[in-house]
């Protein structure tokens, strides 16, 4: 038998992979610090630069309009990207929407699949390489090392591969054409079970008063790394003798990091903990959307806290989405026509019902921001801090269908080197060039992204410190 490695001890099975990762995770942490995370947000169908963009103050000093304003608790952590452009050729010929994911997630022109639709922009469309996401998990080292290479999440069954093609309703990419796509999980419950696997919380008495969270993240790490070294114990019976010192080493270190946790010294944040889901109340679409989008960020905020992963991508509701607001929102949306139709009609109210809905999306982004930035990932550090996340649209506005100053905003990622609380100009600079910047604090070598016919790539100075 060869030797035991950490590497292969800690590449075990079943229940095992989650207490590897966190053990990974715990690892880690002693020794440089809570790790790096990376999650992309869309929203569909655009919005409304007046109302999500300052229309005064200074880069430093401004007030959030209206669609924008939920972002105010977070507003510290918050960089409101001005000229930002996603880069779409007239020549592509495919409708908008579907580009501009594809473009701003590939840099590629769009593949059709065949046998949809007798003109262009009816034709169903793939992207044409593979997803920054994904180039990232491949090769960014400061995101790997966990149970998850990235998670693919979406808050309405819209998103799912029956609804339709690749286009409008994936942002991850493994590789070109409808057969590299991948495609969102939009059943909350299927993907904690997924993510989470059949792990069972401690059934010691559930913690209460005031530390209580904490108290539960830390009997749910311990719960864990005790039943890890249980894993160990038994595998010791079954390696010849001369092996079994270096395993020994492994149950010492797993005993000595669960003895940490339960006495409050883990090096990590305690923030985490498996999500409780409680069933999804309502028909349809429109009637389960909210708590759809609430658990699915609930999920991805869990699996980041206990580094079962540090990629992920969320689709509120897939580009041209026709989710009908006057179900979702009733009390402030009367229009008993779909988003996508919605967004092409004007703003002669003030206040339409376009922007009440990218309101609406802006809020539950916020509810989730505001909880990763209230929950610890080590000392003075917390989950939004180690999290850069990047919320976009896939259009500018709906009735222009254009690619160009995309209403985006960047959040966390004080690690990285953000500096939050900041509304830059960039002046039309391109997707690409923002995610050659992002590659560039990656230490990720990304000389080419998406077709050669773009302008060659240039980092933006100033974003990250």
């Amino acid at each position: 038998m060869t030797s035991v490695t950490r590497r292969h001890f800690l590449a075990g099975s079943g229940l095992s992979l989650i207490g590897a990762s966190l053990c990974r995770s715990l690892i880690a942490e002693a020794q440089s610090g809570p790790p790096k995370r990376l999650l992309v947000v869309h929203r569909p169908n655009g919005s409304r630069g007046d109302q999500f963009f300052p229309g005064g103050g200074s880069s430093t000093s401004f007030q959030l309009p209206y669609i924008s304003a939920p972002f105010e608790p977070v507003k510290a952590d918050m960089v409101l990207l001005g000229g930002f452009d996603v880069p779409v050729l007239e020549s592509w010929a495919f409708d908008s929407h579907g580009m501009g994911i594809i473009a701003m997630m590939t840099g590629t022109k769009p593949v059709p699949i065949a046998g949809f639709g007798p003109a262009p922009e009816d034709v169903h469309i793939a992207a044409g390489g593979i997803s920054i996401d994904q180039i990232f998990a491949a090769q960014a080292t400061a995101l790997k090392g966990n149970l998850k290479p990235s998670l693919q999440l979406a808050g309405t069954a819209l998103s799912s591969s029956s609804a339709g093609d690749a286009g409008p309703r994936c942002l991850s990419y493994a590789g070109s054409g409808a057969n590299g796509a991948l495609f969102p999980e939009t059943r909350p419950d299927v993907a904690l079970a997924n993510i989470f696997g059949n792990f069972a919380p401690s059934t010691n008495p559930a913690p209460t008063g005031p530390d209580a969270a904490q108290s539960r993240a830390a009997q749910f790490r311990k719960g864990v790394l005790d039943q890890v070294a249980a894993d160990v114990t038994r595998l010791r019976a079954r390696i010849p003798v001369s092996q079994r010192p270096k395993l020994d080493e492994h149950l010492m270190a797993i005993q000595g990091l669960a003895a940490q946790v339960s006495t409050g010294g883990s090096p990590g944040g305690l923030g985490c903990g498996k999500p409780s889901l409680s069933a999804l109340v309502g028909s349809g679409d429109e009637g389960v959307h909210i708590e759809t989008s609430r658990q699915m960020l609930q999920i991805i905020k869990s699996s980041f806290a206990c580094d079962l992963s540090r990629i992920a991508t969320f689709q509120f509701a897939p580009a041209l989405s026709e989710l009908q607001f006057a179900q979702v929102l009733p009390q402030d949306v009367k229009l008993q026509d779909g988003h996508h139709t919605i967004s092409h009609q004007g703003d002669a109210d003030g206040i339409s019902a376009r922007a009440r809905i990218d309101r609406f999306y802006a809020e539950l982004l916020a509810e989730a921001l505001l909880d990763m930035k209230n929950t610890p990932d080590g000392p003075n550090t917390t989950l939004l801090d180690n999290t850069l996340v990047v919320y976009f649209s896939e259009i500018d506005d709906g009735e222009g269908h254009g690619n160009q100053n995309i209403c985006t905003a960047l959040f966390g990622g004080k690690s990285w080197g953000l500096q939050g609380g900041r509304y830059v100009e960039l002046g039309n600079r391109s997707s690409r060039d923002f995610w050659s910047t992002v590659a560039q604090v990656l230490s990720v070598p990304l000389s080419q992204f998406g077709d050669s016919v773009h302008p060659a790539m240039s980092p933006i100075s100033g974003l990250f410190a």
